[in-house]
């Protein structure tokens, strides 16, 4: 055995583990070090945020782009100009002072992130 994981709860600062005879298999363990960690849970986003975003946001960047500038462009290259204008962040070369935009990843935002995420994009297609 490499791991032993579950889920807990923490209540005014005191963790309750759930399942917590599995860690019985600690005593498998080696003596050694181990790493100990304990993240916060959100709800990711879900399948039928996901449908919307593919299906309705970034279709409709498309085509608006399309409109724009008589070039077609795939739904990833899409997703990625939206990341970078509805999500991006900055980054500043520490020697020339160049700023440049990058998009963050999505795939970790929770679902309310996801919805805010939604408006910018939406906010920027308008434009």
């Amino acid at each position: 055995m490499r791991e032993v994981y579950t889920y807990g709860r923490v209540t005014d600062g005191i963790l309750t583990i759930h399942r917590r005879a599995d860690f019985n298999a600690l005593k498998s363990l080696t003596d050694g070090r181990v790493i100990l960690t304990v993240s916060k849970l959100y709800n990711k986003r879900s399948a039928v945020q996901n449908a919307y975003y593919w299906g309705v946001i970034v279709n409709e960047f498309r085509e608006g782009f399309r409109e724009m500038t008589g070039e077609d462009i795939t739904a990833e290259e899409a997703h990625e100009v939206l990341k970078e204008k509805c999500n991006g962040k900055e980054i500043v070369n520490q020697k020339t002072g160049e700023v440049m935009k990058v998009g963050k990843t999505t795939t970790t935002m929770t679902t309310v992130e996801f919805m805010e995420y939604f408006s910018r994009c939406r906010e920027f297609i308008l434009e």
